[in-house]
């Protein structure tokens, strides 16, 4: 995966909707390895490429935000989680 990535960053460039997902995932995998802090890390900069190129109500986006929150609860920092989960809920996600 992080091959996968670096291939997309210099192929593509590091601002690519294409590394935000590849990023996206990486968080995820972080995530199930429980290493919340390169998850945290990840997602961040995934969002930043996400958001910047289909805005924040895109579905891409919006499962990103999702992983970041669920790092955050396994972070502890329960209100953080809660301010992305409330922000997807109140514009529609399941």
């Amino acid at each position: 995966m992080l091959r996968a990535l670096a291939l997309d960053e210099k192929a593509l460039g590091p601002e690519s909707p294409d590394v935000g997902t590849d990023l996206s995932n990486l968080g995820l995998l972080y995530l199930e390895l429980k290493r919340y802090a390169e998850a945290e890390k990840t997602y961040k900069r995934a969002l930043a490429i996400e958001i910047k190129a289909y805005g924040q109500e895109d579905h891409s986006v919006r499962d990103t935000m999702n992983g970041y929150a669920m790092t955050l609860r396994n972070l502890h920092r329960d209100e953080e989680a809660r301010t992305i989960e409330d922000h997807l809920r109140a514009t529609g996600a399941k």
